[in-house]
């Protein structure tokens, strides 16, 4: 027979689990000033629309970010509560991705090529990679200490020494054609780069040769110790078991057709998803439950892209409606 006090403590101890894991962020968000405002050029006329494609900072200072949008690059130093063109020299360009190195360093892919700063953003120079005219379609930008990557529809190249000098590695992948690259790594011998159309490629010799690690066409993508979770436009959200090779379809947010189109995360457990109707799904236990922390941001719009340096902040990118950033306001169950 069950003691009273065994089952007493038995319920304490489960409703304490359910309280624990129960827990769900709230956010207040505002959409954040870009100094000067970037005008897109549509149909040869201006309009208000802002396309942020790549967002990126310092482990170090979680305040300190850099945002490539159309047609200018900003930098802030406060978490955005002050954005300035930092890309005077690269305006009117459309600026398709950013990689900060550090506050001094960072580099910047457009469609004519890819671009250098070494004084935190007050110069920039075009980069000569060996070719006549550089690389064309620059969408993927990832450093490793001084060691960066650069995918683009010419190929992929590779600088051990901050940009200063490239070599172009015999690629057996098919880069032409092939659109929007984002690079993971998890160490220099470890390393992912996908596109949208042929899905991911892993190597393991600091990016010298590259093999098929997930075939198919996807929006984004994220690993965490366990688990690679997939962001397909037309197809869903999935996770994948890194050990069993198992697939798991994740949720369909309610009364809706669920298309994820951004993944990001802040570590191992905390982790987002948005979509094509500016929704943001934040995950705290490594993907096992999700919750909207944002509904529709915008009346239209897609969340192109997520940066969460902490738990505490997080920026998205809403296509075409420019950079939003959401600040934790209270934890509360759900």
């Amino acid at each position: 027979m069950v003691s009273y006090r065994y089952l007493k403590i038995t319920v304490g101890l489960a409703a304490l689990l359910a309280t624990l894991f129960c827990f769900a962020n709230t956010y207040k968000w505002e959409r954040l000033k870009l100094v000067p405002e970037p005008e897109f050029i549509s149909h040869g006329k201006p309009t208000q629309a802002v396309m942020v494609n790549g967002i990126s900072g310092v482990k170090s200072d979680p305040n300190y970010i850099m945002v490539a949008a159309t047609g200018a690059v900003f930098a802030s130093t406060d978490g955005g509560g002050y954005l300035k063109d930092c890309s005077e020299s690269l305006r009117d360009n459309y600026n398709m991705s950013v990689d900060v190195v550090s506050k001094n360093i960072a580099f910047v892919g457009q469609d004519p090529g890819l671009y250098a700063t070494y004084d935190g953003g007050k110069d920039w120079k075009r980069i000569n990679l060996g070719d006549q005219y550089g690389p064309a379609g620059v969408t993927g930008i990832a450093n490793a200490g001084d060691t960066v990557y650069v995918a683009s529809k010419d190929g992929l190249y590779i600088s051990k020494d901050l940009g200063r000098h490239w070599i172009k590695p015999k690629c057996h992948w098919n880069f032409c054609g092939a659109y929007w690259f984002h690079f993971y790594i998890k160490s220099p011998g470890d390393i992912y780069l996908s596109s949208t159309r042929d899905g991911i490629f892993h190597s393991s010799d600091q990016g010298l040769t590259w093999t098929s690690f997930e075939p198919g066409a996807l929006t984004s993508y994220i690993f965490t110790k366990k688990y690679l979770f997939l962001a397909k436009a037309i197809d869903g959200f999935f996770s994948k078991n890194l050990l069993t090779k198992k697939y798991n379809v994740l949720f369909d947010a309610p009364g809706k057709d669920f298309q994820p189109s951004a993944l990001a995360k802040t570590n191992n457990h905390i982790l987002y998803v948005g979509d094509n109707e500016a929704d943001i799904y934040q995950s705290i236990d490594g993907g096992k439950t999700w919750h909207e922390i944002a509904k529709h941001l915008t009346k239209d719009g897609t969340v192109n892209v997520i940066y969460a340096p902490t738990k505490n902040v997080v920026y998205a990118g809403i296509q075409p409606h420019g950079l939003w950033k959401g600040t934790l306001v209270t934890q509360h169950k759900k």
